[in-house]
């Protein structure tokens, strides 16, 4: 054989079924190798992207919440469009003494004689004016809360940066209750109304289904109904909110007007009224600050919510009770307490 010829089939031999099964070892592992980096990859994005989610939901839902009760029981100082001074208390009161009588405020319920007022395990019904008990197994989980205020901004003011829109944002000067005390002259225009306009949010838990990573996830949503609004029905605002509860802080003696303990809604129904400068403060008058609880779910899960040691994670509910969590879904609660500014028992 040609010397040469044996140089050459010997450069051009195969690669061989061991050489072969290696490569494929090897490649196959790089594979494997980059596909874990990528899956861990992206379940810590996930996670990340979850808790993020979570915290923006609770922080919202809890600055949505505190703005509200801070203004709980505000009622403005006040110069009616016909330049006559006046006083009234709140909730406002007919003048009979004044020369220019202000139409007095009737409030369609009793309890917007205060400035708040809650339902334990209930949703406040507008309409009839009580609590309706929650029904089904998470029912203990869902309080709602009643905010009362007014406000004496004009129609165009209150459009764009101020308080005259309820929490759907309806005008309340479609309030039958505020009729009176409108500018009949110039109701819907730019004069501000002869007395202020009653504002009432009300906020609950209503359950309700969401599309999250193409699954249909069935959580909680808070709601809220406006006294702007017609039928005054609930709206929803945010998904997400598995517990919702309130505790209220009251004051014990008139001496010192700091909140002493925080009760529930039933626990405040059932307090005696109290003499605080001349006046009779009912239960709800006591009220001076407001503990809001909020358990938020990071709805689609964010895989493996485990420990270092491959154990599943805890947290704590709005009951304060430690809780295994699902291995799947972020949970995370909120407490924080507001003060009411307003002092409801005071002349203006």
């Amino acid at each position: 054989m040609d010397q040469r010829n044996f140089q050459s089939s010997q450069k051009q031999r195969g690669t061989t079924l061991v050489e072969l099964l290696v490569a494929v070892a090897v490649t196959l592992a790089l594979v494997t190798l980059a596909g874990g980096i990528y899956l861990f990859t992206h379940d810590s994005q996930n996670a990340r992207k979850r808790k993020l989610e979570v915290d923006e939901m609770g922080s919202f839902a809890m600055q949505l919440l505190g703005r509200d009760i801070k203004n709980a029981g505000y009622y403005p100082t006040v110069m009616p469009a016909n330049g006559a001074n006046f006083a009234e208390t709140y909730p406002p009161v007919n003048k009979t003494t004044q020369a220019n009588q202000i139409q007095a405020w009737i409030a369609p319920f009793p309890l917007y004689l205060s400035p708040l007022f809650g339902c334990d395990s209930a949703e406040f019904n507008p309409n009839t004016g009580l609590c309706v008990v929650n029904a089904g197994a998470n029912a203990s989980k869902f309080d709602s809360i009643v905010l009362n205020r007014f406000t004496f901004e004009s129609a165009p003011m209150g459009t764009t940066t101020g308080g005259r829109r309820d929490c759907t944002g309806s005008d309340v000067g479609n309030d039958p209750s505020n009729t009176g005390r409108l500018n009949a002259s110039n109701a819907n225009g730019g004069l501000s109304p002869i007395a202020p306009l009653f504002v009432s949010n009300r906020y609950a838990l209503r359950p309700t289904n969401v599309w999250v990573d193409r699954q249909n996830i069935a959580t909680q949503s808070l709601v809220c109904s406006g006294n702007g609004s017609t039928s005054q029905a609930y709206h929803p605002l945010l998904s997400g909110i598995e517990e919702m509860r309130f505790r209220y802080g009251v004051f014990e003696t008139v001496d010192n007007k700091v909140p002493t303990r925080f009760l529930k809604a039933l626990e405040i129904n059932a307090l005696p009224s109290l003499q605080v400068d001349g006046q009779d403060l009912k239960a709800w008058d006591r009220v001076v600050a407001v503990e809001v609880c909020l358990l938020v779910n990071s709805l689609g899960g964010a895989p493996k919510l485990q420990d270092k040691a491959n154990q599943a994670t805890t947290y704590q509910n709005c009951s304060g009770e430690t809780v295994n969590s699902d291995g799947r879904n972020l949970r995370k609660r909120y407490l924080q307490r507001f003060a009411l500014r307003n002092r409801l028992n005071s002349d203006y």
